[in-house]
């Protein structure tokens, strides 16, 4: 939905030509097609965030005010030619309107423009605007239009006489002077001939594309391949009670010369009592498949050679050959890491095998999995590479490993009880040797992590609300804010949607709990235990490089037109002989698939 193209304070003055003069001397006008034109603010979906209103659009139409009102143009009219308008509706929220489906006022050179299935609305009680005339619209394409600029449209009614067997349809009147359609061709021969083609052949047959690969190459280039299957294809049945239906269908035609499609023969019956006996054959039909084609893009990158060392240079991240992380203290013997455009972190084995590091479950692995790999965040100013909550890092005791920047242990506000773990089981002792028993935490996010045996866990909440757990969900852990540690959950009851907020407190024996409400919570504090240097020292090989391919998939429904209409003289089965020449029917042929 947009508004008028001009208004009374600012009218349309320049020049609209829907003519396609670029694409060689072919010209094709423009179609213009499902547009809604409105001078009501609240139906566009769309506009600058700087309007707010509409105003000073009575005159409407495709074109509002269409030249300066009253002017008295030389040679710099504006003009409109060479177009169609389809399905346009012209709406109007004004008492008073000059309207058309065109335009409202027209002082300006317009020709050449046709229009079909378009609509204007009004409301009730609406009358002309301004003294121009006293209609609300003159003529319904223009709502009124300067005398300079009027011209005369001609109309005239031909009866045709109806068609029988045996002449054409037909002629004008009772044998008028003017031909009508078909002239004098024997209906009742073309029908036979046409029916005894169309009786030997069940369905249409075409070849359709059920894969295809794009492979876009490094030099620019693009390769194509494609997988087709013949596809037999029929629009309706044939017959209703005895009687041709009203559908189309469509058979094709192989050449001899390596199995080119050379026509097509679309049919279509009109099942009036009078028509019935009647087929016509024409051409240039899309149509459309019932199979699927599955579209695999390929895009080759070219991915330089990282280096990944610890932050002294002297320890590399390497791969042995049995697919186990190593370290390498010459840069020589070190593997060579890529980063793809998914942000996976990979090297090769002699085999050409692709191993991509993984965070599992806190433990830093390797994997032939392209879906297990994870997707790293590499911060090139500080040289760190992280999943968001754990960094890549090397120490001498762990080695290669996944470790956070800094370390925290959970105690009250007077340091007395300090969170613990034994497994999976929680407790708060407030003994002489629970802060050194204490469990030490990292962030992950916004929520505090620690790792068992292996796998990752958060603080937080079971799935009812019940109990404070070490949970491997992130979406069940809390968040710590202003002393607090908080999650928020949405509930139902009695059919109304709320959300309650769930606090983790200690009660009296020492035990973590959970409460609704701030009120008589305790307040707890988180103290740095121990910081970890994460940065590594990165470096890159631009002399050398990975070509990574880029693979997505998707799928589309094929679609494909018929050849223009050709009836073969003579041949086999429906295939034209080589000296064949045939009749080509007349209107079958579209020079362009956009246009049949």
């Amino acid at each position: 939905t947009v508004p008028p193209r001009g208004n009374e304070s600012h009218p349309f003055s320049g020049e609209l030509d829907g003519f396609d003069t670029i694409h060689g001397t072919n010209k094709s006008a423009a179609k213009i097609s499902n547009l809604t034109i409105s001078n009501k603010f609240s139906d566009y979906q769309r506009h600058p965030s700087s309007i707010t209103s509409i105003s000073g659009c009575n005159a409407m139409g495709f074109f509002g005010t269409f030249g300066e009102e009253k002017k008295d143009y030389a040679e710099d009219a504006p003009v409109a030619k060479n177009f169609y308008l389809d399905k346009v509706t012209v709406k109007s929220k004004e008492q008073e309107n000059l309207i058309g489906s065109l335009a409202g006022y027209v002082n300006g050179k317009i020709s050449d423009i046709g229009i079909s299935n378009s609509t204007i609305s009004l409301p009730a009680n609406n009358h002309s605007f301004k003294d121009y005339t006293s209609n609300v619209s003159d003529y319904t394409s223009i709502g009124y239009c300067e005398d300079k600029y009027k011209n005369t449209a001609y109309e005239k009614e031909v009866v045709l006489q109806s068609s029988d067997l045996d002449t054409s349809q037909g002629t004008e009147g009772n044998g008028g002077a003017e031909a009508g359609n078909g002239g004098s061709i024997d209906m009742n021969t073309m029908y036979n001939n046409l029916l005894s083609i169309w009786d030997g052949n069940e369905k249409s047959r075409m070849q359709v594309p059920t894969k295809r690969t794009v492979t876009y190459n490094l030099d620019g280039t693009i390769n194509e391949a494609e997988t087709k299957i013949t596809e037999q294809k029929e629009d309706g049945n044939r017959y209703t009670g005895g009687y041709p239906k009203n559908t189309y269908y469509y058979t094709y035609y192989d050449q001899k010369n390596a199995g080119e499609i050379s026509s097509s023969y679309t049919f279509a019956y009109d099942p009036s009592d009078n028509g019935r006996n009647f087929m016509t054959l024409y051409g240039r039909k899309e149509i459309t498949s019932t199979l699927t084609c599955e579209v695999t893009t390929v895009t080759p990158k070219a991915l330089p050679y990282r280096f990944i060392a610890d932050s002294t240079g002297n320890n590399y991240l390497s791969m042995d050959e049995n697919g186990n992380i190593v370290n390498q203290t010459s840069k020589a013997l070190a593997s060579p890491w890529f980063i793809n455009d998914q942000n996976q972190i990979f090297t090769r084995d002699n085999n050409n095998t692709q191993y991509f590091l993984r965070n599992a479950s806190g433990i830093l692995e390797i994997t032939t999995s392209s879906g297990e790999a994870t997707s790293w965040t590499y911060d090139q100013n500080n040289n760190q590479i992280s999943d968001g909550g754990l960094f890549i890092n090397y120490s001498e005791n762990r080695g290669w490993n996944l470790s956070a920047s800094a370390y925290y242990k959970i105690t009250d506000m007077d340091s007395t009880c300090w969170i613990c773990n034994n497994g999976t089981t929680l407790t708060m002792p407030n003994t002489s040797n629970s802060e050194s028993n204490a469990t030490l935490w990292y962030l992950d996010g916004e929520n505090y992590a620690t790792n068992v045996n292996g796998t990752k866990y958060y603080l937080g909440t079971s799935s009812d609300n019940s109990n404070v757990i070490l949970t491997t969900n992130q979406s069940d852990a809390f968040e710590f804010d202003n002393g607090y540690f908080s999650i928020d959950r949405t509930e139902r009851f009695w059919g109304l949607t709320y959300t309650v907020t769930y606090y983790m407190t200690t009660d009296k024996n020492n035990s973590l709990v959970i409460k609704q409400g701030q009120q008589g919570c305790w307040q707890y504090q988180t103290k740095t235990y121990q910081t970890v240097n994460v940065s590594l020292s990165i470096s890159t090989d631009d002399s050398k490089s990975e070509i990574w391919k880029e693979i997505t998939k998707t799928t589309e429904t094929p679609t494909y037109w018929t050849k223009p209409t050709y009836f073969p003289i003579s041949g086999t089965n429906g295939i034209p002989d080589e000296k064949n020449t045939g009749y080509v029917v007349s209107g079958a042929y579209s020079a362009t698939n956009s246009d049949p």
